[in-house]
């Protein structure tokens, strides 16, 4: 799971040798190196680019390098394309598949934010019954095995339920905002192309060739 630690002086040194900074906009660019656009999607998946979803060696990339730089970093996505010819409506397509799979991300973890809220109220709501169930048999000052059985039995139960409440709101929900944050930044980066010099370019438009 994604998360943010900052950058020591050392980790941003390691960073810049790792990753292409820019200064002036704050930024570093992640590169990725496939031989033609077919590899950055999925194989199994017909739709056009600009819905498809992503090669899941792709996201696990991009994952990786994300989880890399802090988030006070913008980042920017350069496709290095190692066999194939510039093709400018491809490109488009391509830029607009990588936006549309993590807006689709992103809302996903959004969900996830909402449900989670949801259980936590529910837990908070089960933990003040269960607790307050038990203070009203602790109340019952006759010697039963029974109602001691079921007092503890609510405490327990009462405990349980706020403790799961804790973990989800700040713990889990911590995690999930923390990916959040990082996928809203893959979505928004700008996605640049580059490719061997001894390739001419296209254009599917025209069909021309430019040397």
């Amino acid at each position: 799971m994604f998360r943010d630690h900052g950058a020591s002086n050392r980790t941003l040194a390691y960073l810049k040798n790792a990753y292409p900074y820019d200064s002036e906009n704050n930024s570093f660019t992640i590169r990725i190196s496939v031989e033609d656009y077919f590899s950055l999607f999925n194989v199994l998946d017909p739709t056009p680019f600009s819905i498809r979803d992503l090669s899941p060696d792709v996201i696990d990339f991009l994952n990786t390098c994300s989880n890399d730089i802090p988030l006070k970093y913008a980042v920017k996505l350069e496709i290095n394309i190692g066999n194939c010819q510039k093709d400018d409506k491809l490109e488009q397509e391509i830029q607009q598949g990588f936006k549309h799979y993590f807006d689709y991300i992103v809302n996903i973890e959004q969900e996830k934010i909402r449900r989670s809220r949801s259980r936590m109220g529910k837990y908070v709501l089960m933990s003040f019954f269960f607790i307050t169930c038990s203070a009203l048999l602790s109340r019952i000052t006759a010697e039963n095995f029974m109602v001691n059985f079921l007092r503890e039995g609510c405490l327990i139960g009462g405990w349980v339920f706020l403790w799961q409440a804790f973990d989800m709101n700040f713990i889990r929900m911590d995690e999930i905002k923390d990916a959040l944050k990082q996928y809203m930044r893959l979505a928004s980066a700008k996605v640049t192309f580059s490719y061997p010099t001894t390739f001419t370019t296209t254009t599917t438009t025209t069909g021309t060739t430019t040397g």
